[in-house]
């Protein structure tokens, strides 16, 4: 949630590129490579290898992201699938949860 709307808390930029730096650069040349592709090259297998780098590159960088700093410092909520996002009703409900939380006490911050 945005901080505008009274909610959550400004994100240090600084920590999360200090996290993704070791992926960034894999992630570039990966991009550059895959919008670079002769026509013959673009076969499934080329395609599949592809997908599966992406696919290694986003497990590293969540996991960067869960045991670098901003596990220490943020409380992060992400949906299962992140392409089936929660309805904005949902999220209110997420965060009036959270707020019924930390206004009882129950979250704790190191």
């Amino acid at each position: 949630m945005s901080a505008d709307q009274g909610h959550g808390v400004e994100v240090e930029i600084d920590s999360i590129r200090t996290v993704l730096a070791p992926t960034q650069t894999l992630r570039l040349a990966l991009d550059v490579l895959w919008g670079s592709l002769l026509p013959a090259m673009e076969t499934d297998t080329v395609q599949t290898a592809l997908r599966e780098l992406d696919e290694r590159l986003i497990k590293q960088a969540n996991a960067n992201l869960r045991t670098g700093i901003l596990s220490r410092d943020y409380f992060i909520v992400t949906p299962i699938n992140p392409r089936n996002p929660p309805s904005p009703e949902d999220l209110e409900k997420v965060v009036a949860a959270f707020r019924t939380l930390d206004d009882l006490g129950l979250i704790i911050i190191p």
